[in-house]
């Protein structure tokens, strides 16, 4: 693969924003063990704060398509069961459940996720915080949950 300029990648950055009709984005790729990023367009519509390199967004729901697509390649590959609890959490929920929006855990996670730091052990202490649970059960409610 050939090299890639700034400029060659904030050209290809304007022409993605125009594409998919968002307001902004940023990109990056790795190339030779350094990053090269760019970016265009408006953090928010109406708003004049434009989107930098080092624009922080909400990643929100695009995670899920990849947790679900690593879940069901650990089933398919006899390492995890959709049929029970995840392993080493206290949940009550399956797997199956959780990924169908029907584990019985509240929308949002209890505490901000910012509370946790953003060093390599912090992804850890949220997953050992606990959820807020809903007042039905696991199975008993569709409710979309991140």
């Amino acid at each position: 693969m050939d090299s890639v300029s700034r400029d060659q990648l904030s050209s290809v950055a304007a022409e993605a924003r125009e594409r998919w009709h968002v307001p902004g984005l940023a990109v990056g790729v790795l190339q030779d063990g350094e990053v090269v990023s760019a970016a265009d367009g408006l953090l928010e519509l109406g708003k004049r704060e434009a989107v930098t390199p080092a624009t922080v967004f909400r990643v929100a729901s695009i995670t899920k398509p990849f947790v679900a697509t690593l879940t069901l390649t650990l089933v398919q590959n006899g390492l995890l069961s959709l049929e029970v609890p995840p392993p080493g959490s206290a949940l009550e929920a399956t797997v199956g459940q959780l990924l169908s929006h029907q584990g019985g855990l509240a929308s949002e996670w209890p505490e901000r996720l910012d509370g946790a730091g953003d060093d390599g052990e912090a992804l850890i202490r949220l997953a050992e915080a606990e959820p807020e649970r809903l007042p039905v059960g696991p199975g008993e409610l569709f409710s979309y949950s991140n």
